[in-house]
């Protein structure tokens, strides 16, 4: 009498399926072998993804900018956070599960080894195709390391630059602009007070964050520290004085409200008063297709009035429009 031999089978351990549920939310059901539970809570894990950033863009999109600490794309942030406490609930409740339902499985083929990388990171491919595409179409997250934008921006924070405002090109679509040709699709010109990110003519693999203050075929001035369109001078109100640094010391800076001729309002900072060593140059006469920026924080940036280092920027290298949600409480 023929009898079938005894397959070697192993016993799935609780501790361990809850352990590989922290590589990726069906990894440890596909470890108890719940395959279709795994696939399941694989794409749960894909859904999750997309709407914790979507929350987190959304909350820099309405509230930015925030304070680096909040959400700090080169570290720790409140995606990770949330996502270790979700796998951290995921995972006691895979154990949970297992153990209560105990089971003996045979020794997996070599083939089963195919389902765990799938099961791992196609929910990843996924989540950075779509994260790609917002990305390079929608908005797209930036911090500024310096004061030269106060009050509008304060050093380190987190804010998102909207993609469509201004068309798309080849810098939007960094860190694939190589494989985009010159030229703006869909373009609509800057409008005077807007603050952008754009690429220098002189290093175009830096972003840079600043306020667009004149347009091609103006000729802009700085008089005494008053800024001058066209052979006009910008509008310019005290305020009060504000603690910030100058020239890295703490100090009480004149802030001044400067509203351009369309309208748009904002406040500025003269660390030296109208004696700055920017507050008398020009005249600068910008050409057709390029743009002048100012730093708000105007005795503390280096802007179009360094020609060396910025001068005019040309439309082709614009790479987004800054919404500031607080801006007009400053």
């Amino acid at each position: 009498m023929n009898s079938e031999p005894n397959k070697k089978k192993r016993r799935i351990r609780p501790w361990l399926a809850a352990l590989l549920t922290f590589l990726g939310w069906g990894v440890g059901l596909y470890y108890a072998r719940r395959t279709s539970a795994a696939i399941r809570m694989a794409i749960a894990s894909f859904v999750a993804a997309i709407i914790i950033a979507a929350g987190l863009i959304g909350y820099l999109y309405f509230a930015g900018p925030v304070a680096s600490t909040i959400f700090d794309p080169n570290g720790f942030n409140v995606t990770d956070a949330v996502s270790l406490f979700l796998s951290g609930a995921l995972a006691i409740g895979v154990w949970v599960y297992v153990a209560k339902q105990p089971r003996e499985v045979e020794k997996s083929p070599p083939i089963r080894l195919l389902g765990y990388i799938a099961i791992w990171l196609l929910p990843i491919i996924g989540a950075v195709i779509i994260a790609l595409g917002v990305r390079f179409s929608l908005v797209q997250p930036f911090h500024i390391p310096s004061g030269a934008m106060k009050p509008a921006l304060e050093p380190g924070e987190i804010f998102v630059a909207k993609k469509w405002s201004y068309g798309y090109n080849r810098f939007a679509a960094s860190p694939l602009h190589f494989a985009f040709p010159e030229g703006r699709l869909f373009f609509r010109e800057p409008q005077r007070g807007d603050v952008v990110v754009f690429r220098p003519r002189q290093d175009t693999s830096r972003d840079w964050v600043k306020r667009v203050v004149g347009l091609g075929g103006d000729e802009i001035r700085m008089v005494k520290g008053t800024l001058h369109i066209n052979g006009e001078p910008v509008q310019k109100e005290f305020l009060d004085l504000r603690n910030t640094a100058c020239d890295g010391q703490e100090s009480q800076a004149p802030a001044y409200r400067e509203t351009l001729p369309n309208g748009a309002s904002y406040v500025v900072l003269e660390c030296h008063g109208d004696n700055g060593r920017l507050d008398n140059v020009g005249p600068y006469n910008v050409p057709e297709g390029h743009f002048f920026v100012l730093g708000d924080n105007r005795d503390q940036s280096q802007d179009s009035r360094v020609t060396s280092m910025v001068g005019y920027i040309p439309y082709d290298n614009l790479v987004g429009e800054i919404r500031l949600g607080r801006e007009s409480d400053l």
